[in-house]
């Protein structure tokens, strides 16, 4: 028996169903000391994840060079930092990414669900993850940041989603570890369930009022169902 009738789920990546975090400052760190700047904590760096590649970069350099992660940088400059963060990452995204403990169990568990994914990864990336991961299987849909003219937290592409899957906001709920899901899910007048195990802290997802909590992606099997 299903619980509110939530027979859709929309995942995000990134901190929802892979941990990404360290691969991602680490690819950070080797642009910046490229360009001769400092590192960036880990920590800090991945509080600037979640509006993909071009903005984490722009502000990783903001904060090292200028204090400001919201200074604005010429293409000029910006455009190959980009660039170069792209093919250092690519290198190194396996180097220690891996499915949060029971992601696995809790997608075969849904198997006979409607299933998505919306990253605001490039999709080049996210579909590449999941393949690798052999996780792909499991979607119907899988979505980046660049698949649609719009990005989470707007509400176009789990609007979308649910347009190419039947899906009713009233069947369907948004799973993700940042206030960007968190929005967005809330736009489109879904579910919202966030990942306390993810980038952000519980005080910050809190702000957002989302419907459920789990510290744990196998407790969505418990929201899920009813019994």
């Amino acid at each position: 028996m299903y619980k509110k009738n939530i027979t859709t789920l929309i995942f995000d990546l990134d901190g929802t169903l892979i941990d990404t975090g360290r691969d991602i400052a680490n690819a950070m760190n080797l642009t910046l000391s490229h360009y001769n700047c400092p590192q960036i904590k880990e920590d800090r760096c991945i509080e600037l994840v979640g509006d993909g590649i071009i903005k984490l970069v722009s502000r990783a350099f903001g904060e090292v060079k200028h204090n400001d992660i919201n200074y604005k940088f010429d293409s000029e400059f910006l455009d190959p930092a980009v660039d170069l963060y792209r093919q250092i990452y690519h290198e190194h995204m396996f180097d220690t990414t891996k499915p949060y403990s029971g992601t696995v169990e809790v997608l075969t568990s849904l198997k006979n669900n409607k299933l998505a994914v919306i990253s605001n990864k490039d999709y080049k990336y996210t579909l590449e993850i999941l393949q690798y991961f052999k996780l792909d299987q499991y979607f119907q849909i899988i979505l980046g940041g660049d698949s649609l003219e719009y990005k989470k937290p707007h509400p176009e592409p789990l609007l979308h989603v649910m347009e190419k899957l039947n899906s009713s906001p009233e069947e369907t709920m948004m799973i993700g570890d940042t206030d960007k899901d968190i929005r967005s899910g809330k736009a489109a007048n879904v579910t919202t369930c966030a990942a306390l195990y993810g980038m952000r802290s519980e005080e910050e997802l809190k702000l957002h009022q989302p419907d459920y909590f789990i510290d744990d992606i196998s407790k969505l099997l418990t929201i899920i169902y009813l019994f």
